[in-house]
């Protein structure tokens, strides 16, 4: 077979020239910038260079490997973590409402699109308290994206009114807004006349004695409060009769009811003082002050 045919046919190799007349490629001599470089920076190594430096190149990247591997992990965590929406909160569990609503409540506490993770408990139980009819609050994290919420609410039981502003007033003498109906409640009217805001507090035993003598007198409803005197309320006829404070609550009821059947519908009665049931007097319309039992 011929050398063309064989070529055509993708056999033919170019015979290759006896050794001793084979070119041998010149070793590559290091620079010397590079040999000033490497004696200044023994870790310097140029790839490929030599099996050493091969080999060290290998053990480097084996040695590091776990380090590469951290860093990935750590930054898909800081992903899943922060860029996820598994763990931004869009809602909560409120519990406890009565005269609030739970979405009174979810929009006081302020956290709606937050990562759970920058949520502070307490910082969110400052911001509901801060509703004066909030009496407790606990709030509770829970991954991935839950937030519940209890409230304890304050429970209003009378109306307190100074001027022409009306609060709700629990037995403790906290103030807060009005809710509801309070068509029936029992008002105590503050003749001070003092501008007064939610959250403030007021004479507890004030509220203590207007709600007794309601049940002593369910036909009585709004009393009126003064510091240092205490309860008074003004009769159906028009005559005012003072109450006091809330000792002896019985004892001036009853000196009340003898007084309205015996002596009043014989007197032009203006004033009744039952302060110290033991001494009671009465102002008539003249101005004459009468002392003694009625």
């Amino acid at each position: 077979m011929s050398r063309a045919s064989t070529a055509r046919q993708g056999l033919y190799r170019r015979r290759r020239p006896p050794r001793r007349y084979r070119r041998r490629r010149p070793r590559r001599r290091r620079s010397r910038r590079l040999i000033v470089y490497q004696s200044a920076l023994p870790g310097l190594r140029v790839h490929g260079r030599t099996p050493e430096d091969r080999h060290a190149t290998v053990r480097w990247l084996r040695d590091h490997m776990m380090t590469f591997l951290v860093l990935l992990l750590l930054g898909a965590t800081a992903y899943w973590l922060f860029l996820s929406d598994t763990f931004y909160v869009y809602g909560a569990d409120v519990q406890g409402t009565l005269y609030t609503t739970p979405e009174e409540i979810y929009a006081l506490a302020d956290v709606d699109g937050w990562n759970i993770f920058w949520i502070d408990p307490k910082t969110v139980e400052a911001r509901i308290r801060a509703l004066a009819i909030i009496k407790d609050v606990d709030v509770k994290l829970d991954l991935p994206n839950r937030l519940a919420i209890r409230v304890v609410e304050r429970r209003p039981v009378a109306v307190w009114q100074a001027g022409e502003q009306r609060f709700l007033v629990d037995a403790e003498g906290v103030l807060f807004e009005v809710r509801g109906d309070i068509s029936r409640a029992v008002v105590v009217r503050d003749l001070r006349n003092a501008s007064l805001r939610p959250g403030e507090r007021v004479d507890p035993e004030a509220i203590v004695a207007a709600l007794e003598l309601n049940r002593l007198l369910p036909e009585q409803r709004v009393f009126d409060w003064r510091p240092g005197a205490g309860l008074s309320f003004v009769t159906d006829e028009g005559w005012r009769v003072q109450v006091g404070d809330h000792q002896n609550l019985k004892l001036k009821v009853l000196i009340y009811r003898q007084f309205r059947a015996q002596v009043a519908p014989a007197r032009n009665v203006t004033f009744l003082d039952l302060s110290v049931p033991e001494r009671p007097y009465y102002r008539v319309g003249d101005g004459k002050n009468q002392e003694g039992e009625p």
